[in-house]
C-alpha cells in the first residue's frame, strides 16, 4: 500500500547492485519476517548474515558492521543485536535489539504485530543479552523514523488493531498485548485532525492503560505510568488504588 518496493528497486539501480523486490500477500508481521528469512536462505548465493529492517528505518555504520561479522564468520554465533534509535517529540530513546541472523539459523519470529525472535530449537534467551558490555552487540545503529504520518494511522485502524485484538482473543487481558493496543491507539490519537476522533482514541488509550495496570510485573508498572501521564495531560482524575 505504500511506496516501499519502488524506494528499494530505485535504490538497486543508483548503486548499480544486483537484486530483486519480491512481493508477498501480508498475513501478519511475523509471518511476513519468517518467509523473508526462509526465502533469504534458498537463494543459490545466499548471504551469511540477513539484516532485518522497516520500510521507516534508516541504517548507519554499515560498513562497521560487515568487518563486525566477517570477524565473526566462524564463529557459533548466529545472532546479534545493535542499536535501535526513535525520538518522540523532544526526546531521544536509544536501546538494543536483536536484528542481525545468520541466514539459516533456527531463530524465528512470533508475534502478530510487534514481533519478537525466538529460538524454537531450544532455550537459548541469553543471546539476547543487549548491555554494553554484550559481545554480540553489533557496531551498528538504526533509527526509527516515527511521523504523525496520517496515513500511518489508517494502516493501525485498519491492520495493527485487528492483528492486536485477534491476538488479544487468544490470550484475554494479557498486559503487553493490551499496552501494544494502547500505544497504537495512542498514535492514532497524535495523528487525528480532528479533535472529537483525537479524544475518543485518546479515552480508548486511557482504558487499555488502566487495564493493563492492573497486574504485577513492569508491564503493568509502565502502564500505570503511562495511565497516570495521560490522565495528567487530559486533566483527568486519577484513581487512589491506580497509585498503590
Amino acid at each position: 500500500r505504500d511506496t516501499t518496493a519502488v524506494v528499494a528497486k530505485q535504490f538497486l539501480h543508483e548503486i548499480d547492485a544486483l537484486g530483486i523486490v519480491y512481493h508477498a500477500p501480508f498475513v501478519d508481521f511475523a509471518t511476513s519476517r519468517n518467509a523473508a528469512l526462509d526465502l533469504a536462505a534458498s537463494l543459490p548465493d545466499a548471504p551469511e548474515f540477513l539484516l532485518t529492517m522497516s520500510a521507516d528505518e534508516v541504517v548507519s555504520q554499515g560498513p562497521a558492521l560487515r568487518a563486525y561479522l566477517q570477524a565473526r564468520r566462524e564463529s557459533n554465533e548466529d545472532i546479534f543485536c545493535v542499536e535501535m534509535r526513535q525520538r518522540l517529540q523532544d526526546l531521544e530513546i536509544a536501546w538494543a535489539i536483536p536484528r542481525v541472523i545468520r541466514t539459516g539459523s533456527s531463530w524465528q519470529y512470533e508475534g502478530k504485530i510487534h514481533e519478537q525472535l525466538v529460538d524454537p530449537v531450544g532455550d537459548r534467551s541469553y543471546y539476547l543479552r543487549t548491555g554494553e558490555d554484550s559481545p554480540l552487540r553489533a557496531p551498528c545503529r538504526i533509527t526509527h523514523s516515527a511521523t504523525d504520518d496520517p496515513r500511518r494511522a489508517a494502516r493501525a485502524r485498519d491492520r495493527d488493531i485487528p492483528l492486536i485484538e485477534e491476538a488479544l482473543a487468544v490470550k484475554p487481558g494479557d498486559a503487553r498485548l493490551t499496552i501494544l493496543l494502547a500505544q497504537t491507539y495512542e498514535g492514532m490519537a497524535a495523528a487525528a485532525t480532528d479533535k472529537a476522533v483525537a479524544s475518543v482514541y485518546a479515552s480508548k488509550v486511557m482504558e487499555l492503560y488502566q487495564q493493563a495496570a492492573g497486574g504485577k510485573g513492569d508491564e503493568a508498572l509502565y502502564a500505570r505510568m503511562k495511565y497516570l501521564n495521560c490522565a495528567q495531560q487530559t486533566g483527568g482524575l486519577t484513581p487512589i488504588e491506580l497509585l498503590q
